[in-house]
């Protein structure tokens, strides 16, 4: 597990993603026990980028000025370098919008602590 804070910050945000759904089910089979949650809530289909900017939002306390105010170049760099060092394909399925999300957020710390350290040499 190479960040079990993300990991566990990704678990939450499933759960509470998915609570809705759980509680219909479990509403169907014991109505008198569990309340009706109500209708799901139905997002628009989003464009790939907009959904891991969704979850970067959502899981990782990402506000618009990290969109606007990030050396994008520096956070793109360390982004592929963490995508293929510490995620994969697996049977063939594509990367999820969750993983690309992760990855940006981890570039971000990276550069971040680079920063902090005094020590950035990747280019601008």
């Amino acid at each position: 597990m190479i960040d079990a804070e993300s990991f566990w910050n990704w678990i939450d945000y499933a759960c509470e993603k998915e609570a809705g759904k759980r509680l219909a089910i479990m509403h169907k089979a014991a109505p008198a026990l569990i309340p009706d949650p109500g209708p799901e809530v139905v997002r628009s289909p989003a464009t790939f980028f907009e959904q891991i900017k969704r979850e970067l939002v959502e899981l990782y306390g990402w506000v618009e000025s990290d969109f606007e105010g990030l050396a994008w170049t520096r956070v793109l760099d360390d982004f592929y370098v963490v995508l293929e060092q510490a995620t994969g394909k697996h049977f063939g399925v594509d990367r999820k919008v969750s993983t690309y999300a992760w990855a940006y957020n981890m570039a971000k710390k990276r550069v971040h602590l680079r920063g902090l350290a005094g020590d950035d040499t990747s280019h601008a």
